[in-house]
């Protein structure tokens, strides 16, 4: 098996749902082809493809790798609590209240499972 084989399975295995925001533009495509040199090519569109590959996988799933619905499931009461903030008139008197309630019980963010 070549390397391109081998580098083609690991494409299809690793099944990444294709997502044009963050494919190569051609203008991209035409720029690394031809101002650099085929080995300088191939490198830098390995390594900006991991960079986009990176800021991808943070605008997907944030800091911890959680996407925002897995966190809405996991933690379902405070996402209401969330909610309920943002149509708040004074959202920072509601925070402070509810951080001096969660200083006193921090049980009260346990996940739905464990009640």
């Amino acid at each position: 098996m070549s390397e391109i084989e081998k580098m083609r399975r690991y494409i299809e295995k690793s099944k990444v749902p294709r997502t044009p925001r963050y494919d190569a533009s051609i203008n991209e495509i035409i720029a690394i082809a031809s101002e650099m040199s085929p080995m300088e090519a191939a490198n830098f569109a390995f390594v900006y493809g991991r960079a986009k590959g990176y800021r991808a996988g943070k605008a997907e799933g944030g800091e911890d790798g959680m996407t925002l619905e897995e966190e809405k499931n996991r933690y379902p009461n405070l996402w209401r609590v969330a909610q309920e903030l943002a149509r708040c008139k004074y959202p920072e008197k509601v925070f402070n209240a509810l951080t001096a309630l969660l200083s006193e019980e921090p049980e009260i963010l346990r996940e739905e499972a464990e009640v």
